[in-house]
């Protein structure tokens, strides 16, 4: 389109797309919307990003993350988080607290990290919120941002694989994993075998430009 060879329109926003050639993995499809229905801007967009990436793309075919390898963090977050609301619900059996007042907070929880995994870490919280809910927004969105957690999820990514995660995209799709893998744990009550199935299954194949793949 207009010289531009990975420029395509998806009904009237543009985005960016590239196939590369992987060979163990076969073709991989890479998309990115660039967020605008106008051409000019797509064109700068496309020539900005086509220019770069030779590198990017090596970048994610020698430091992505593959599907075994999704499968098994996804499988460590979704076991810690249900093992720390086991540990939550052992506490309660010997604690004086209201029982209703701490039912109520299971679904304030509940309802965060339905709430995160559906709209991002940075979106609002609902209008309904009330000043614990949003107490516990901002702890989860501080927590999930933070150096320490990043060094945390590369730290067990590392002894769950045994290889060091070094791309952007690589970093985000761990902290995106972890978000579905905690709200699963809350939210859901099936194996863990099957929830890594179903959320390994329903990932996106489109990656926003914002998500730091730049």
């Amino acid at each position: 389109m207009n010289g531009q060879p990975h420029l395509f329109k998806r009904g009237n926003v543009y985005q960016w797309r590239r196939r590369v050639a992987r060979q163990s993995t076969g073709i991989i499809d890479f998309k990115f919307s660039l967020g605008t229905t106008k051409l000019a801007s797509a064109l700068i967009l496309s020539r900005k990003i086509s220019a770069e990436s030779d590198f990017v793309m090596q970048e994610i075919i020698e430091h992505g993350i593959t599907m075994e390898e999704g499968r098994l963090w996804l499988a460590e977050v979704i076991r810690e988080e249900r093992a720390r609301i086991d540990r939550n619900n052992m506490m309660r059996r010997v604690s004086d607290r209201d029982p209703a007042s701490e039912i109520a907070a299971d679904d304030r929880v509940r309802r965060c990290w339905a709430h995160i995994a559906r709209h991002g870490i940075h979106a609002p919280p609902p209008d309904d919120a009330d000043p614990m809910q949003l107490l516990n927004f901002e702890f989860f969105r501080e927590e999930l941002t933070s150096h320490a957690r990043g060094y945390q999820n590369l730290k067990k990514f590392k002894e769950l694989t045994g290889r060091e995660v070094l791309s952007a995209l690589g970093k985000m799709t761990l902290l995106d994993l972890m978000i579905a893998g905690r709200n699963a744990a809350w939210n859901e009550d099936r194996s863990e075998s099957q929830l890594c199935k179903s959320l390994l299954a329903t990932l996106p194949d489109e990656v926003p430009l914002g998500s730091g793949l730049r």
